[in-house]
């Protein structure tokens, strides 16, 4: 039986878990030329800045960089 006043607290939780999971199956030695591959196809002028909205889209282009399991 699931308690459903506590329902939130328990997805909230498992999503936290799936999260961490899947942080520790990506190579992290990797991440960081990943997320900088990532973040470059949004400088357009080749400057090393972009926006919150640029980071934003790069950010929600990648499954590896998303640590939501949907």
């Amino acid at each position: 039986m699931i308690k459903y006043s506590e329902f939130p607290d328990m997805l909230y939780n498992v999503r936290y878990e799936v999260a961490v999971s899947e942080m520790m199956e990506n190579n992290m030695d990797s991440m960081e030329l990943f997320i900088r591959s990532e973040m470059a196809r949004e400088d357009k002028d080749d400057t090393g800045w972009i926006t919150i909205q640029q980071c934003e889209v790069a950010m929600n282009r990648c499954k590896k960089l998303n640590l939501t399991p949907f």
